[in-house]
């Protein structure tokens, strides 16, 4: 648990971002170690999630990228999450997204790629190699917000195995079905990008968020986005990122 903490208080340390969580304060007595955060109201992802069958566009669009712009912003100060999922992505009731819990973050100047004995993470949202040969790397967590893509569109996971197993092995073996299988509105470019996002070769998905950032801007649903009169705030481009 300490080790959790010095590496929540690491990551806000190094970094402040509007799509990162910050904390504040840190107390500790002989009974507690606690810190203070950012007060967030909406709740998180999940809770999302589980209120929509499916992410609207005028949604999924800035959803993403704000995610996007966060995941880069923390990748490009040393810091590899290694644990997004819904769960641990806060919202406002305006959709303002803040990325949070850095309890098994790897933090350091030069972070490129790790190894584990011990499989850590949830198991849903573990990217191939982590599960086939324990290794990980940034593109670990690209895959991770490929998934989140996957359910924002679908309302699914891209795997469904009938046991823990199954659905680990699935991810090695298998290709996810495209979402436009699933939701019959999904734009086949759009489509592209997330698969892109889930491919098991960590050599052939994006190799950073702002390049996943990018691809979503290059879409007709992005171009719909900003005709419809919605805003694309400039900290969502990859060029603003850090």
């Amino acid at each position: 648990t300490g080790e959790r903490f010095q590496n929540e208080l690491e990551v806000s340390r190094r970094i402040q971002h509007p799509n990162v969580l910050r904390c504040e304060g840190f107390y500790q007595d002989h009974v507690f170690t606690a810190f203070g955060m950012d007060y967030l109201n909406g709740g998180t992802l999940s809770d999302y999630l589980e209120k929509n069958t499916v992410s609207p566009w005028e949604e999924f669009i800035p959803l993403m990228l704000q995610l996007c712009s966060g995941v880069h912003a923390l990748h490009f100060n040393g810091i590899i999450h290694r644990d997004l999922k819904p769960e641990n992505i806060l919202l406002t009731p305006n959709l303002d997204l803040k990325i949070a819990d850095f309890g098994i973050a790897v933090i350091g100047d030069n972070v490129t790629c790790g190894e584990d004995d011990v499989m850590v993470g949830t198991l849903n949202y573990l990217s191939p190699e982590y599960i086939e040969k324990g290794i990980y790397d940034m593109r670990s967590d690209i895959y991770s917000i490929g998934i989140i893509a996957f359910e924002l569109l679908t309302g699914k996971l891209p795997f469904s195995g009938k046991s823990p197993l199954e659905n680990l092995m699935q991810r090695v073996q298998d290709k996810p079905l495209r979402p436009e299988y699933i939701r019959n509105d999904c734009p086949f470019d759009l489509s592209n990008i997330v698969l892109k996002a889930l491919h098991k070769d960590p050599e052939k998905r994006f190799q950073s968020a702002a390049e996943f950032a990018d691809a979503l801007m290059q879409t007709e649903s992005f171009e719909e986005y900003v005709r419809s009169g919605y805003d694309a705030p400039e900290t969502y481009q990859p060029t603003a990122l850090p």
